[in-house]
């Protein structure tokens, strides 16, 4: 059903963009001439006929709305194209044209060059003759400003932070046009009714707006300064797709003025939504994360929790990448503490759901934070699975944020727990820098583990022994040998066959030279030996090979 769906979503495009490129209609047969006022009327166009025209006066600068949509008092059972001509018949070129807006329904929305005489004509699709073809709306406007220009849907937003509650664009007027006003995004969704708030941000800082909407093909663009075109307005960013909801998430000047359309594309003409919110600005050095932030104290339990409901926040786009970038397209929630003292915590998440992802941030994980300073990616776990767990080491102090994300679909996770553990005593055998010391020759270790300890050794590292076994978590052991010797390494109960060791010369990455190394268990098992050539400081590093995390096929349509 989704590759049909993606079928179908691409012929609607390809119909659309067939339409904005057909050819004005021509020729036509005179009926009469029309007074375009500042309301909208249909005097002298009620049941007008395909392939007639009326000519009208237009002057420079003004603009002139032409309309068989129902939201501007237009209708037609039929599919509809508009065209200005010259008043010799020629068309006038762009924005002078348009075949299905509304549905089927065609709206122009034209700006005079050059003060004279012109005609509109209007026909079937394409460029027939037609019977009582419907009823034509049509005004015209002085060249618009703001805000007087942005129709009677606009907000004045007095503050920060700001909720909208539930609403329509549903009966706001199409006001803000492709032809009117500086693109922002695609002009493809400028084509439905709209709505515009303005909002001053009282300092600089980032600010996320969220759109809750159960509607279709919404579109959010945010300018900086007036959007009509000639009044000095700049595109910030936008946010465009087939579904309802969407997310900005910008870095705003303090002291100016922005304002935020929504919009769609012509097919549905309007849309409801449930919520928009503004955030207050969060000043540089803070991390504005989006709805579903839960600050927390360690140790941290919680049960019946839920990503359903807090919105997309943390895109492949505007967060920093750690792991796979598809798990950041589902909704999300994001978790930030800051350990009262260093140590080791294990994160453990349980659902019944799938294709779950969880990532831990050292620092802000937005990219479109005003910071300056990135977060850094410390560790990630993303499977089909529905249930994650993973170790790492903290530092007191600094703030970290735990993203729980997911592959979508599914679209958010119904139910699941989550425990963070208190920091614990960081266990020798970390890094070279903390090692395991192996005091003598022969030595028998008990229940070893290498969770926990991090990947911190493997095939990027200078030296490296270029094998499989270097891409999991390591434990690091230590011995200084005092001559040439063979040495064996010997593990057994293995927890997996993926096991295996490497043995250098020195630290790896601080010019440790790789002597030796093995992997492969049977059935847990892992047996070998190395021959160390002289008097020095050696580490044994066991490792794993852990296979790369499990991704979906994508086949583009």
């Amino acid at each position: 059903m989704k590759y049909l769906q993606k079928i179908f979503t691409g012929i609607f495009l390809l119909l659309f963009l067939f339409s904005e490129l057909s050819a004005q209609c021509t020729g036509g047969t005179a009926t009469g001439s029309i007074t375009p006022t500042l309301a909208w009327q249909t005097t002298s166009t009620a049941n007008i006929n395909g392939g007639d025209y009326k000519t009208f006066a237009a002057t420079a600068g003004n603009i002139y709305y032409f309309s068989f949509c129902a939201a501007d008092g237009g209708s037609s059972t039929y599919d509809t194209q508009i065209s200005i001509l010259t008043n010799a018949g020629v068309g006038v070129g762009a924005g002078g044209y348009n075949d299905d807006n509304c549905g089927l329904q065609s709206y122009v929305a034209w700006t005079c060059v050059t003060t004279g005489t012109y005609r509109v004509l209007v026909n079937r699709f394409s460029c027939a003759l037609q019977t009582a073809l419907g009823n034509l709306a049509y005004k015209y406007s002085a060249a618009l400003t703001c805000p007087s220009g942005l129709g009677s849907g606009v907000t004045n937003v007095s503050s920060l932070p700001y909720s909208s509650g539930a609403g329509t664009t549903c009966g706001a007027g199409n006001d803000i046009t492709a032809s009117n006003s500086l693109v922002c995004g695609s002009t493809s969704y400028y084509g439905g009714e709209d709505r515009v708030w303005i909002f001053n941000p009282a300092i600089s800082g980032t600010v996320t707006i969220t759109l809750t909407s159960s509607g279709t093909w919404t579109g959010l663009m945010l300018y900086r300064g007036c959007p009509i075109n000639g009044q000095g307005g700049v595109c910030v960013d936008f946010a465009q797709s087939s579904t309802g909801n969407k997310t900005l998430s910008v870095c705003l000047q303090g002291g100016v003025a922005y304002y935020l359309i929504m919009d769609s594309y012509p097919s549905p003409t309007c849309n409801p939504y449930s919520d928009l919110t503004i955030s207050a600005p969060v000043a540089a050095g803070g991390c504005s994360v989006g709805t579903g932030l839960t600050n927390i104290a360690l140790p941290y339990t919680s049960t019946g929790r839920t990503t359903c409901g807090k919105i997309n926040d943390q895109t492949a786009s505007n967060t920093i990448t750690c792991g796979s970038t598809l798990y950041t397209t589902a909704e999300d929630e994001v978790f930030s503490f800051v350990p009262s003292i260093s140590g080791t915590i294990t994160v453990s998440l349980t659902s019944a759901s799938s294709w779950v992802g969880i990532t831990l941030f050292d620092g802000c994980p937005m990219t479109s934070s005003c910071s300056g300073t990135p977060g850094v990616c410390v560790a990630f776990e993303q499977s089909s699975a529905g249930s994650q767990s993973m170790c790492v080491n903290v530092v007191a102090g600094k703030t970290y944020y735990l993203v729980v994300d997911q592959f979508a679909s599914p679209t958010c996770i119904p139910s699941y727990n989550i425990n963070i553990t208190a920091p614990s005593g960081v266990a020798a055998g970390t890094t070279c820098a903390n090692p395991y010391i192996i005091a003598s020759l022969p030595i028998s270790l008990n229940n070893e583990t290498t969770a926990c300890m991090g990947n911190d050794y493997n095939n990027a590292t200078a030296g490296s022994c270029g094998t499989f076994y270097e891409s999991g978590e390591d434990k690091v052991y230590r011995f200084t040998a005092t001559g040439a010797q063979c040495i064996a390494i010997n593990i057994t109960q293995a927890s997996t066959n993926y096991i295996g060791y490497t043995v250098y010369n020195g630290c790896p990455g601080a010019g440790g030279v790789c002597v030796g190394s093995n992997g492969g268990a049977n059935a847990g098992a892992l047996a070998g030996s190395v021959v160390l050539p002289g008097a020095g400081t050696y580490y044994i590093i066991i490792d794993t090979w852990a296979p790369q995390t499990m991704q979906r096929m994508i086949f583009p349509l």
